[in-house]
């Protein structure tokens, strides 16, 4: 009988043993999952450093010997309520920019070159276009020097309102191959990135209550409720894909 009870307490203590060292293994295997969901915020970087680390990506992949840049300056980028857009902008000299998105990291992910925290929303040397649209088809008033003529491209097979272009007196298409804050001699103003569609976005900087959208050189009152129908936006999100890693 007490051979017995002594068999029975050993295959207890053994199965209380089996259950902790489970428990212990199951415990730290979360702990490494948990580390290689994680990766990085946004959040775990201050404004300031997040421009930081984007200027000295900055430094190696543009600004080598032989570049064609000779200087540059990250500003950050913010939404209508004033808080940081998780983008920034590279304005570089004399001519190209590049928006920066911010994302979180996975740990896991990087071993196969996604998910970087610095994402190049398009490249430097991009150009692009002011318009504006006009859901009347009236043609709208000149801009400084500016007209605005009616085309058919890209953004009018995305969306279908009427859409006019800035042209010269020639009625030749203007393309800029500077940032539109720099395009518009922004210069001591905070710079917006306002989100339409959340995928969207508008750089744009204030005017009292309203905002001054640097696509269209328009004011409007920045709402949820907008789509790309109706205010001129672009796109510059990036998949996580080490092409469009900074």
């Amino acid at each position: 009988m007490a051979e017995k009870k002594k068999e029975i307490n050993f295959v207890g203590k053994k199965k209380k043993i089996t259950c902790i060292v489970l428990l212990s293994v199951f415990a730290v295997l979360m702990i490494v999952f948990g580390v290689l969901i994680r990766g990085q915020k946004t959040t775990d970087f201050t404004v300031e450093e997040h421009i930081e680390r984007i200027s000295e990506r900055i430094e190696k992949r543009y600004m080598q010997d032989g570049s064609s840049y000779t200087d540059y300056k990250v500003y950050p980028l913010y939404e209508d309520d004033d808080s940081f857009a998780d983008f920034c902008l590279v304005e570089f000299e004399p001519y190209g920019y590049l928006y920066v998105e911010i994302c979180d990291t996975i740990t896991l992910l990087r071993p196969f070159g996604l998910n970087g925290m610095y994402g190049r929303g398009n490249y430097p040397d991009t150009k692009w276009q002011r318009y504006r649209i006009r859901l009347d088809e009236t043609t709208p008033d000149p801009y400084n020097d500016s007209q605005w003529l009616q085309r058919k491209n890209l953004v009018d097979q995305i969306i279908e309102s009427t859409c006019f272009y800035e042209a010269d007196k020639n009625g030749e298409f203007i393309f800029h191959d500077v940032s539109h804050f720099k395009a518009a001699n922004i210069e001591n103003e905070k710079r917006y990135f306002l989100r339409i569609q959340k995928t969207y976005s508008v750089p744009a900087v204030k005017r009292g209550d309203k905002f001054f959208g640097l696509i269209s050189m328009e004011e409007f009152t920045c709402d949820p409720s907008l789509t790309i129908e109706d205010i001129p936006c672009g796109y510059y999100r990036c998949p996580p894909k080490k092409i469009f890693d900074l």
